[in-house]
């Protein structure tokens, strides 16, 4: 963790393990990421080089959501970004220009844990500051979200632009009612498969608000 002003200015490679700096860092070289390799942090960059297979961690290191800023972003096909989100702020990155190579991965994480993110909205998760409306576009269609609900659980997940060079993330919860599955204690919770919307996959989401409906005989 690199939480002071680093002056060294060249060519860096993080091969192995986790890199964070939340102050600035190589800000007129280039840093390369190897695959299985992450970096991160809260700070400033130069040329951010991502190969297939590496790790974005942008925000802080003790799971406090933050802006990673480097001058231009090249991301290899596979590259996996970690944002991390509470209910008032989420990671972003702002960049000049971000080229993607096939495509790149997203996950949702509540901040400071491993456990997905589910809370219906819109995130602003990049600036590409120097981009054109078509190339945000592309962008924008080269990530997907991979921690996300399954399809037929009802809950959508869509990348879209904006003119501020934004690079934006709609999360939207199914429009039907839940149903109940039943449990040992009868006893609703976020955590066990107590819901579903049909299908065999459980409402998980500590967010998640019960809803009831009854069929009354005539």
């Amino acid at each position: 963790v690199l939480n002071g002003v680093n002056t060294y200015v060249g060519n860096a490679t993080v091969k192995a393990g986790s890199v964070y700096a939340n102050n600035s860092f190589n800000v007129g070289g280039t840093t390369t990421v190897n695959s299985g390799a992450a970096f991160g942090g809260a700070g400033t960059t130069g040329n951010l080089i991502v190969n297939a297979g590496g790790i974005v961690n942008p925000g802080s290191n003790d799971g406090t959501p933050g802006t990673l800023t480097a001058a231009n972003l090249t991301v290899g096909n596979g590259v996996v970004f970690n944002y991390e989100f509470t209910p008032t702020a989420n990671d972003v990155i702002n960049v000049n220009q971000m080229a993607i190579t096939g495509t790149a991965g997203v996950n949702l994480l509540a901040a400071g844990t491993t456990s997905s993110f589910f809370s219906p909205g819109g995130y602003t998760l990049f600036n590409v500051a120097g981009a054109t409306a078509a190339q945000l576009t592309t962008l924008a269609s080269q990530l997907t979200v991979l921690n996300g609900l399954p399809a037929d659980s009802g809950w959508t997940y869509t990348f879209s632009t904006d003119a501020s060079n934004d690079i934006l993330l709609a999360i939207k919860s199914p429009s039907i009612l839940g149903i109940w599955k039943g449990s040992a204690s009868k006893s609703w919770t976020g955590s066990t498969s107590n819901w579903s919307y049909g299908a065999t996959h459980p409402v998980t989401s500590s967010t998640t608000i019960p809803q009831f409906a009854f069929d009354v005989a005539q």
